[in-house]
């Protein structure tokens, strides 16, 4: 110990007869700076070449391995981010509805599912009166549509299942500003629709919501948004909208998708608690997937590439994936 405190003390004398000798250096350069001055300059020279010589031998990988995690709460977030992704992304729509999504454990009802049971079903060509089908319906009734487009502003409240006819099946907003459907305390499956060239595609309220096999694009504002609802989001195609999907103190999921294009982010999740795997999320103006500190989610095997922002963003922690 005697050993230790005598080297320290030697390193010490050493070091201000080092400074003494840069002070009186100075003081024949630089008459005008006090000798406080001469002192603080000397000091910031050594702490940034001690400092330099630390970073040079290995003590930044110490910055590199810290992580703010923030609470204990996050536990289940979970994150798989593919970084050579050179042969992972899908060609098609179809190659990810048929991969991953039928693998795994025995197949459970879908919301849609769950809602269609009713006993009625209804029929709607695009020159009917597609809300005053609605209007009529019971709860779990089916309303087919036919081929053609539909301009409209649905408001649905009740629990219910339509099914269109794919690309042929085109929804627009009549009325420019409103969303093309807004679901209130109620239950929408939607299968087989284009919703098209409007403002808002789908806006749900305390609802759940289940949309399978359908396309939106050229949405202005938000294609997607779902606040204080349950979303099950699968095999769609979001395509050139403002921002893809948000969601507000909600839960779900969203797979085998394809989100790109987006003059804004392609997933925004605030307060909400979402499993998002197998999706294609390319090309956003913004963020692919946005996570704010008071969200959950479990990401897994996505292709997440180009986008300008950040591909991934999860707040509270130093989770950023460019």
């Amino acid at each position: 110990m005697a050993d230790i405190l005598g080297k320290t003390k030697d390193k010490g004398k050493l070091f201000f007869k080092k400074v003494k000798k840069a002070e009186k250096a100075l003081k024949k350069r630089v008459k005008k700076l006090s000798r406080k001055q001469i002192i603080f300059i000397i000091f910031l020279i050594f702490f940034l070449l001690a400092g330099g010589d630390w970073l040079t031998k290995g003590g930044a990988d110490i910055l590199k391995r810290i992580r703010f995690t923030g609470s204990a709460k996050f536990t289940s977030r979970e994150f798989t981010i593919h970084k050579d992704q050179k042969n992972l992304e899908p060609a098609s729509l179809e190659e990810l509805i048929l991969g991953p999504l039928l693998k795994g454990g025995e197949r459970q009802a879908t919301i849609g599912e769950r809602l269609g049971v009713g006993s009625k079903s209804h029929s709607v060509s695009s020159e009917g009166d597609l809300q005053a089908a609605i209007n009529e319906a019971s709860d779990y009734d089916v309303i087919y549509l036919n081929r053609g487009v539909y301009s409209v502003n649905l408001f649905i409240n009740k629990k219910l299942r339509i099914i269109g006819q794919g690309e042929g099946t085109i929804l627009k907003a009549a009325k420019e500003k409103n969303a093309i459907i807004k679901v209130r305390d109620a239950g929408l499956g939607l299968e087989d629709v284009v919703l098209a060239d409007s403002y808002i595609g789908l806006d749900a309220g305390s609802a759940e919501i289940f949309i399978s096999n359908s396309r939106f694009r050229n949405i202005a504002a938000t294609a997607m948004y779902a606040k204080d609802s349950q979303l099950e989001f699968k095999n769609n195609v979001i395509d050139s909208c403002g921002e893809a999907i948000k969601a507000l103190r909600s839960s779900g999921s969203i797979r085998n998708s394809v989100i790109i294009s987006s003059a804004k982010s392609g997933i925004r999740l605030i307060k909400s608690n979402f499993t998002i795997e197998y999706n294609k999320i390319a090309n956003n103006k913004s963020y692919g997937i946005y996570v704010d500190e008071d969200s959950e989610a479990q990401i897994r095997y996505n292709y997440i590439k180009d986008n300008e922002g950040y591909n991934v963003r999860i707040q509270k922690t130093r989770d950023i994936y460019k």
